[in-house]
């Protein structure tokens, strides 16, 4: 993953929101080259994913958390509506409007993709690399 040039008012948010976070840590790259930078960190042994606009905007996190952390009713509903796929990996999204979506990494046989829930159950999509 490339680590590029990050301009210091992206910087400056990154702290506003990760104040404990050393700089030194974080892997910067683009989540949408020219528009959207992400970070990349670990703070307290759980990974997290934040994206920052050009113009320093907060746009979302996303926190790994453990798969009995996703609400009861995504889990159901990702068991029925994918029966043989096993869950790889567990997030959650924090977006800046405040809404909370999940995403699991499911796998069946080498197959993989991911799979998004908002925080009540409702699945929102799927697809690789969400």
């Amino acid at each position: 993953m490339e680590n590029l040039f990050v301009p210091n008012e992206i910087l400056v948010a990154f702290k506003e929101h990760y104040p404990f976070v050393s700089l030194d840590s974080v892997t910067w790259s683009w989540e949408v080259p020219g528009k959207i930078y992400e970070a990349e960190f670990e703070l307290d042994g759980i990974e997290h994913e934040v994206e920052f606009t050009v113009t320093a905007e907060w746009l979302l996190t996303e926190t790994e958390v453990d798969l009995d952390e996703v609400p009861e009713i995504i889990r159901n509903d990702v068991a029925a509506r994918y029966p043989e796929f096993k869950i790889d990996e567990t997030s959650q999204v924090e977006y800046s409007n405040g809404l909370i979506h999940y995403e699991l990494a499911i796998e069946k046989d080498g197959i993989g993709f991911d799979v998004q829930y908002r925080e009540d159950g409702m699945f929102f999509m799927s697809g690789e690399d969400l």
